[in-house]
């Protein structure tokens, strides 16, 4: 078995694709538990480390990636693909659940488009941006944009 930091943040976590960290933290800030495991990824055929969401279905409604909910009844699960995650829902035990982020599909640029579309619009963002930029000035194209 393979010894892995568990932890959102951990060292297993930067090895786990950008796009199923960064749903992962507004699963986080919905509630759900966060972590990275060993799991079974069927669209793959084996098991691997993986970035788990578990919580109630409640939880998984006020996420970004499962605004209709979430449901699976029996227990090999139920394939889902919300924006570019690829994984499979099992049911947890009482209207609880886990979604086992398997991969992650990068192919278009509509999500990507709206993921920054999001961020020009949130404040934290924007401050986080400028304390990295601070000190390296941007410079001007052609058509007056930064």
């Amino acid at each position: 078995m393979t010894n892995i930091d568990s932890r959102m943040f951990g060292r297993s976590w930067w090895m786990q694709p950008l796009a199923a960290r960064y749903a992962s933290i507004d699963a986080h800030n919905a509630g759900l538990t966060v972590q990275v495991e060993i799991a079974p990824r069927p669209q793959h055929k084996d098991e691997a480390p993986c970035i788990t969401w578990r919580g109630t279905a409640e939880q998984f409604l006020r996420t970004k990636s499962f605004p209709k909910g979430v449901s699976a009844k029996r227990a090999s699960g139920k394939y889902f693909h919300p924006d570019q995650l690829r994984g499979t829902v099992y049911p947890d035990g009482d209207d609880r659940f886990v979604f086992v982020i398997e991969f992650c599909n990068y192919h278009g640029n509509k999500y990507p488009k709206r993921l920054v579309e999001q961020a020009l619009k949130d404040e934290a963002y924007l401050a986080f941006r400028n304390v990295v930029l601070a000190g390296y000035p941007l410079t001007e194209d052609s058509t007056g944009a930064t």
